[in-house]
Order: structure tokens, then sequence, then C-alpha cells
């Protein structure tokens, strides 16, 4: 989902979705495994907020706008100390309910093991994919070619009909969502 652009603020959009889940974690009792995908859901939410006005501009003033967002929020989460542990971040977060897979067993959670680490790595493997899916599925779509239009002349793509702020915003979304879910 290449539409051109330089994004040097993807950090703060990863921020954005950690802090997410773990605050519905925490904070309000939702099980990880609906917190996930509300966490990728919310950060996709704040990207075409804060994309729409940001993809106006090209080149370097859009990679300077999403850094500069990206700093805003981690300074946010620095000195909201009581919400968000300032630079100790939040701790004593709960571990994921295991899951049970037929013929494979339960997976068990657990960061002060060897052996409940591994899940947390074939749960990142799945997602990512998952990810690779989709993202393989929209290139080879319809999306995909507007897409390559878009990022090789987007001022030609405009002139056919194309949309091209309303398709930068949803790639924008797209991305920073799996970044947040990330």
């Amino acid at each position: 989902l290449n539409t051109g652009q330089l994004l040097f603020g993807a950090h703060g959009f990863i921020a954005v979705g950690a802090y997410t889940s773990t605050l519905l974690v925490t904070d309000l009792g939702f099980s990880f495994w609906l917190a996930l995908p509300l966490a990728g859901l919310i950060t996709a939410i704040l990207a075409v907020v804060i994309g729409y006005p940001a993809l106006r501009v090209k080149g370097v003033y859009f990679a300077i706008i999403t850094w500069g967002f990206a700093q805003s929020i981690l300074f946010l989460f620095i000195r909201a100390k009581d919400i968000f542990g300032g630079n100790a971040g939040i701790s004593h977060i709960p571990p994921p309910n295991p899951i049970s897979i037929p013929f494979l067993g339960e997976l068990l959670f657990d960061r002060s093991t060897t052996e409940g680490i591994r899940p947390y790595y074939f749960l990142m493997l799945i997602i990512m994919i998952i990810a690779l899916y989709v993202l393989y599925r929209l290139e080879k779509s319809r999306y995909g070619l507007i897409y390559s239009a878009i990022h090789e002349a987007d001022i030609l793509a405009k002139a056919v009909g194309i949309n091209i702020m309303r398709y930068k915003v949803l790639a924008f979304a797209i991305a920073m969502g799996l970044c947040g879910l990330g």
C-alpha cells in the first residue's frame, strides 16, 4: 500500500496501540483477545484523524508532521504519570488467557519461563502471517492498482477520477492500524 509518502512517526502509533491494549486490560478489565483488535482499530481511527490533514502535504513535510505527532504522543505518555506510568510505563500487565488448540493442547502465556514465552512468538507469527496475507490480497486487488497509480503519478491518478486523498488516508489507516496491533 505504498502511496509514496515518507513516514517517520510509526513509533507513536505503535505506542498508542500498546497503551490502548494495556489500559483496556488493566483498567477496564477487557480480555486480551478483545483488547488486541480494539487497539488496532483505535489506532487506525486515530490515523484517519491525523492522516486526513497531514496527507495534504507531500514528502519531507509529511514526515515531519508524523514525527512531530509521534514525539507529542510520547511526551504525553511520559508526562501523564498517573495514567501511563511516566518513564517506567505500566507494569504488572496480566498475560493473555490460555487458548486451547485442537490436537496441540493448551497454549499458556507465562513470561517467567522459557517455555511460556514461546506462545507469544507463535501469536505474533500468526498475526504477521494474517497481516501479510491481507496486504498481499489488497496489493493484488483493484486497490493495489489504485495505490500503484497514486504512487507513480498522483496528479494523473486524480485526473482520471481517483479520489487520491481517500485512498491515501485508507492506506495510512490500515498501515497504522497494523502498527497498533503489533
